[in-house]
Order: structure tokens, then C-alpha cells, then sequence
């Protein structure tokens, strides 16, 4: 990421580098062997995927009015990337950065739900489509997408709230969510059959299983796994970075939207 570039890897070392990728994080590879790599933080005109070997993906600047369930913006942060399992859309979850508003810009003060708001956008077809594309109201950052099995449904995670939403993958309607999956979490997997989801607990060093067979009602819990044999942290650092990481507290954020991390990941800058 540092020297923006992507390298291809086998046994033998470097077999190819490809060069002036911007500032890649998530990468993805569509049936057809193209690969994808987003541009993580996005500048204030639009966000990136670029697809190597080809012309890249913009992701438009979002000039939505604000209200209650709704803030424009750039969507930046753009930490995961996945694809459906027919290889026809790629979900890409990130929140949006509302770089139009403000004093100075707007007239408008930046309020704790106008400032960034958690986004899923779609691509299919090599363009963003507005089918699926979902703003989560009071969540501050998606940070992975998962399709299930069939790809009838996609898990997005959001690591500020500590929660998972379900959206149907046809309509963005939402289909259920889990709460309380645990601190800072990073990723998901699912089972072979589909019906346990794996959460990255990365701040619990866990990795916690639910029960997904059943949406209708809230996924129990089945069991966790440490991910760490001892804690190389002492408390007070791991305590610290945890409250860093996490708007799910209501001493920390209103309504689950702003952690330190929303705008300064990885401890930097977000452009």
C-alpha cells in the first residue's frame, strides 16, 4: 500500500508488480482473472477501484440533501471489497465523508449524523448501480461485505457499532442484524453450508461463530475462539484502543456514528 503498487507472488518470489495503483487496500479477482484493488482513502472529488490492466471504476460524490437517514459526501475508506457469487456485482462497503458541508462551505454546521455516515456501494457491469446501494442509518463506517452462498443476501459489518446488518442483495432491504459481535471487528466468513457466520472479534482477539440459519429472529451466539495464546498489550493500551475504535458507546458517540477511527484510521489521516 505504502508504494502503491500490487504484486503477483508465487513460490519463486515476485512474478510480476504492477506500479501507480493509488494508495491500494482490498483486492478481489472476478472470474475472468481481472483483479480489483480499492483506493482507500478517497480525495474529495470521487472514490476509486482500479482494475488492473484496465480502466478503473469511479464512485461518485454523493450531492443527496442531508436529513435524519440521509448525509451526502465522498465515500472514502474503502476497507473491503467482494464480489457476488456470479461474479456480476461488487460490493464495496465504506462510509461517506460529507466534504460538502460546513461553515465555510455550506453555511451549515457539520452536526454527529452529517458528518460521515456508513455506505455499501454496488458495482455491476463495470458501473455503480443505485439498486443496491445502501446508507445505514446511525452507523459510522462499513468496513466488510459478504455475499451468503446462493448471493441472496449480503452481511456488512461495522466495526464502530460493533454490529452486523443483513440486506437482501436484489432490493437493500434490510433482513435481520446482529448485535454485540464484539470489539473491533474486521472481517466474516461463512461456513460451508452458510448458516454460521464467522466474525473477526480483532480487539477481543476472537473469532466468534453465530447462527445464521434462521434471520427471522436474532442469530444466537455459538461459540468464540481465541485468536491469541497471551495478550502482548498491557490493559491500559488495550483499553485505549479499543474507546479509539469504537463509537458504540454512548460516552464516546451519539447515536453510534463518530469514532477516533472514522477519522483517523489506522491512527492517520483520512485525506
Amino acid at each position: 500500500q505504502g508504494s502503491h503498487a500490487v504484486v503477483r507472488v508465487d513460490e519463486s518470489g515476485v512474478v510480476e508488480r504492477v506500479e501507480g495503483v493509488p494508495d491500494p487496500r482490498a483486492l478481489v479477482l472476478d472470474p475472468e482473472g481481472t483483479l480489483f484493488a480499492t483506493r482507500w482513502r478517497s480525495p474529495d472529488e470521487q472514490g476509486w477501484i482500479s482494475r488492473i490492466g484496465a480502466e478503473g471504476i469511479a464512485l461518485a460524490l454523493d450531492t443527496t440533501p442531508d436529513s435524519d437517514t440521509t448525509s451526502g459526501g465522498v465515500p472514502t475508506q474503502l476497507d473491503g471489497l467482494s464480489m457476488s457469487p456470479d461474479g456480476g456485482s461488487l460490493y464495496v462497503p465504506a462510509h461517506q465523508a460529507n466534504v460538502r458541508r460546513g461553515e465555510y462551505l455550506s453555511g451549515q454546521p457539520l452536526t454527529f449524523e452529517t458528518t460521515v455516515r456508513a455506505v455499501l456501494r454496488v458495482v455491476e457491469d463495470g458501473l455503480e448501480t443505485n439498486r443496491v446501494a445502501k446508507l445505514f442509518d446511525e452507523k459510522g463506517h462499513a468496513n466488510f461485505a459478504l455475499p451468503s452462498l446462493l448471493g441472496d443476501l449480503v452481511y456488512i459489518l461495522h466495526p464502530g457499532t460493533q454490529t452486523v446488518s443483513v440486506l437482501d442483495a436484489y432490493s437493500g432491504v434490510n433482513a435481520g442484524s446482529i448485535l454485540a459481535v464484539g470489539h473491533t471487528p474486521t472481517a466474516l466468513g461463512l461456513s460451508p453450508n452458510g448458516q454460521t457466520l464467522y466474525v473477526h472479534a480483532w480487539l477481543d482477539r476472537e473469532v466468534v461463530a453465530f447462527d445464521v440459519s434462521d434471520l427471522s429472529s436474532a442469530p444466537s451466539r455459538l461459540f468464540a475462539v481465541r485468536t491469541l495464546e497471551e495478550e502482548p498489550l498491557s490493559s491500559e493500551v488495550l483499553s485505549g484502543k479499543r474507546v479509539f475504535h469504537s463509537s458504540a458507546d454512548p460516552r464516546m458517540a451519539k447515536s453510534g456514528y463518530i469514532s477516533c477511527a472514522h477519522c483517523h484510521p489506522d491512527g492517520r489521516d483520512d485525506g
